[in-house]
Order: structure tokens, then C-alpha cells, then sequence
């Protein structure tokens, strides 16, 4: 048992374990990926559609996934759900060195999608959303902002490769994700009332709580007393809000992943050197943090939905300068303007969750949303492929990307706050 009065509320513990396991996951599968695709394609000839369809087997997975893992981490907390996806990522990573088909490559990405699910995104947000409420959008903003920080794991990530082979590379990261992984995710707790706390580090009256049954947590019958409605899942469904979140994300999704997967291959195909591309990925994951913990700030002291449509905005800016990226001032633009709205969407779309439907279902709300937002996760990165598969070019993509952002604008901006009818 946690004990009280501590100096720093151990909410932030459970934050500064989620950044160490979103920095890690992030910066070597989601965005240090796209290191291992030129390798990929010269050693077997796959095509780019090929090799962007493992990134669609991811989206597929996560919507699938994320819906359960939300819900066990609801249930049984979301320390014992990100062990096993731990455990399954590192396992993942060591399988796909050993890929010699494009079938072995798409099982050991599978694999390695599911260990995500496990180990970050939703098992995450509700680690962190069950602690806090008034800084709800701050701590998500410090949580996600490990995986921005993850671009620094894409230049250990091309080190590796250039130094040691993919494969090689490969092995070393499912090892040293159970080094680096496991210990991160015993920080994790589940609700603060389990441990004498309520949300943002309060105390209720009646501190110490009582003891833990045998085998099972016991949550103190303290209640958190919040101006949230609190909806189940089934009532989140029947919402125009929750479809208006998920579908507006969607085409975040669907940017972000198309992007992340293809940045590297887009800037070597038009002259960049593989050095230079990948300064550029890593940086737009790094300048992602000033979105992530700066919009997370925001979202505490202003309306969620006008700062999430300024994210869309800026999201759309890049991907217009994405077009022109072989000039110097557009690249810069892009990295920037795309950096910073990609990022600052990840802990509005948490906390806006959180004041909108509460947090007895955070988790498996979310998993619902993640779910709804899987069309766009899995179109992408494909579409991008088939794009430059079929014109020779991404410039079709790039466009297309940014007069999606734009419809997705009012979207968020029509969402409105459920109300909880009686009865």
C-alpha cells in the first residue's frame, strides 16, 4: 500500500511510467518502422503497397484489440495488461528477424500489434485518466510526450541497422524492450481510491482505506464526486459526440500513420539522403512533445474542441508543405506545422473522453473510440502505397491528406457534451 502525504502525488509516477513505455514502443514500432522499409523492399523486392499493408495490419489489430484491452484494464488494471503486452511485444520484435516470406512478416507484425495494444495507447490513458481530472489534459500531454521523444529511438533504430543488419537490429529490440519495458510497467497502478487517493492527489476523510481482499483489489467506497456524466459504453454508443470524436480522429489517424510509415521512403525517392530523412521523421516526432504537453496545457484552460480544430489545422498546413518538401523552407514547415498538430491531438482525444463521458468506462470507451478510429489507421498507410505504386509519386496522397483535415475540422467543432437521461 502507497503511503499518504507523499511530496510528489504518485499520480505522476504512474505518468512517468506510461511516458517510459510510449517512448519506447513508439520510437522503435510506430515510428521507427518506416527505418526498416527500404531494407525490407531491397532484400525481398516487395512492393511498397506490400510492405504498407503490415502497417494496415496493425490499424485492423488495434481496432479489434484496443476495445479488449480497454476493458481489461477497466477490470483488472492496467498493470497486468501492459506486463503480458510487454512480454508479447519483445517476442514480436525477435520473430520478425527471423522473416524470410512476406507471410512470416505480417504474422510477426501481427504479433507485435497486439503487444502494442497491450503496453500502450488505451492501457495507458486509463492508467493515467483514473488519477487525475482538473489536470487530466496536462497529464496526458506529459504521458504522450514520451512518444514523441520516441524519435530519438529512430536514429538508435538506423544505427543499429546500418551497423548491424535489420535482422540484427531487430533482435536487439525484443530484448531489450523486456530490459527497458517491464520494470516501467510496474509503476503502474489502477485507481487512486485503491491507495487513500482521489484524482489530482486528494485525500478523502476516511484515509486509510480499507484493506485489500486477498487476491482481489478492493477500491475504497469513497467516491470521486465530478461535474462528468458518467456513461457506460453502451450509452457512449448511442452519442453523437462519441462518433463525431471518433471519425474526426480518424482522419488523424489515417495521416499520422500514412506519414510515419512512409516519410523515409517519400524523402529518399525525391533526393534526400537517408541520413537526412531520417533527422526529418525523428524531428517531427520530437517538435510533436511542444504539441503534446503545450496543447495539453490548453486543453485545461480553454474549450477541448477549439484547440483540437487548431491541431487539424496545422496538421493540414503540413501536409500542403509536404507536397513541396525538396525545398528547404517547406520541409521546415512541414516538420513543424505537422509535428505539432499530429501531437497535439493525442492527450485532447483522452481528455475530451474524460469530461465527456467520464471515467468509470474510461478504458473501454476508449477502446471503443480507438476501435471506430481503425478505418483510417488502416487506409493510410495503404493508400499511400498503392498511390506510389500506381502514379509513381505521393503527391496525390499528400494532397488528398490535407483536404481531409479540413472536413475534419467542423467536425470536432459540432461535437457537444452528452446529456445522461434518467432512468
Amino acid at each position: 500500500m502507497l503511503k499518504p502525504r507523499r511530496k510528489i502525488f504518485f499520480g505522476w509516477w504512474i505518468v512517468a511510467g506510461a511516458l517510459i513505455l510510449d517512448l519506447y514502443i513508439g520510437g522503435t514500432f510506430s515510428i521507427g518502422f518506416t527505418a526498416f522499409f527500404k531494407p525490407l523492399v531491397d532484400e525481398f523486392g516487395w512492393s511498397y503497397f506490400a510492405v504498407s499493408l503490415a502497417a494496415s495490419i496493425r490499424g485492423i489489430e488495434s481496432g479489434i484489440g484496443s476495445p479488449v484491452a480497454g476493458f481489461l484494464a477497466d477490470r483488472y488494471g492496467p498493470r497486468r495488461i501492459a506486463l503480458v503486452g510487454v512480454s508479447i511485444m519483445g517476442l514480436g520484435f525477435i520473430l520478425l528477424s527471423y522473416t524470410h516470406s512476406l507471410t512470416m512478416f505480417y504474422i510477426s507484425f501481427a504479433v507485435m500489434a497486439i503487444g502494442s495494444s497491450g503496453a500502450s495507447g488505451v492501457v495507458m490513458m486509463t492508467a493515467v485518466s483514473n488519477w487525475f481530472e482538473k489536470k487530466i489534459s496536462r497529464a496526458m500531454g506529459f504521458m504522450v510526450a514520451g512518444y514523441g521523444a520516441g524519435g530519438i529511438m529512430l536514429i538508435l533504430v538506423v544505427w543499429l541497422i546500418n551497423s548491424y543488419g535489420w535482422r540484427n537490429a531487430l533482435l536487439v529490440l525484443g530484448i531489450s524492450t523486456w530490459v527497458v519495458c517491464l520494470p516501467a510497467a510496474l509503476l503502474l497502478r489502477h485507481k487512486p481510491e485503491q491507495y487513500g487517493y482521489l484524482p489530482d492527489g486528494k485525500q478523502p476523510d476516511n484515509f486509510p482505506p480499507p484493506a485489500p481482499v486477498q487476491g482481489k483489489e478492493q477500491v475504497n467506497p469513497a467516491e470521486v464526486k465530478s461535474n462528468n456524466v458518467e456513461l457506460s459504453p453502451g450509452e457512449a454508443l448511442k452519442s453523437s459526440a462519441f462518433w463525431l470524436i471518433s471519425l474526426s480522429m480518424s482522419v488523424r489517424l489515417l495521416m499520422a500513420n500514412a506519414v510515419g510509415l512512409h516519410v523515409m521512403p517519400y524523402l529518399i525517392g525525391i533526393g534526400f539522403s537517408q541520413g537526412v530523412a531520417a533527422t526529418v521523421a525523428a524531428s517531427t516526432a520530437l517538435i510533436s512533445i511542444v504539441g503534446r504537453i503545450g496543447f495539453g496545457w490548453l486543453g485545461d484552460m480553454m474549450d477541448k474542441r477549439k484547440v483540437i480544430a487548431i491541431a487539424y489545422a496545422l496538421l493540414g498546413l503540413g501536409m500542403l508543405a509536404f507536397v513541396y518538401a525538396n525545398t528547404g523552407w517547406a520541409l521546415v514547415l512541414f516538420v513543424v506545422a505537422f509535428g505539432v498538430g499530429n501531437g497535439g491531438t493525442v492527450p485532447l482525444r483522452a481528455s475530451i473522453q474524460r469530461e465527456y463521458f467520464g471515467r468509470s468506462a474510461f478504458g473501454s470507451i476508449q477502446g471503443l473510440i480507438i476501435a471506430a478510429m481503425t478505418a483510417g489507421g488502416v487506409i493510410g498507410p495503404a493508400l499511400a502505397g498503392w498511390i506510389y505504386d500506381s502514379t509513381g509519386a505521393y503527391t496525390t496522397a499528400w494532397l488528398s491528406f490535407a483536404a481531409l483535415a479540413g472536413v475534419a475540422i467542423p467536425m470536432i467543432l459540432l461535437t457537444k457534451r452528452p446529456v445522461k437521461r434518467a432512468g
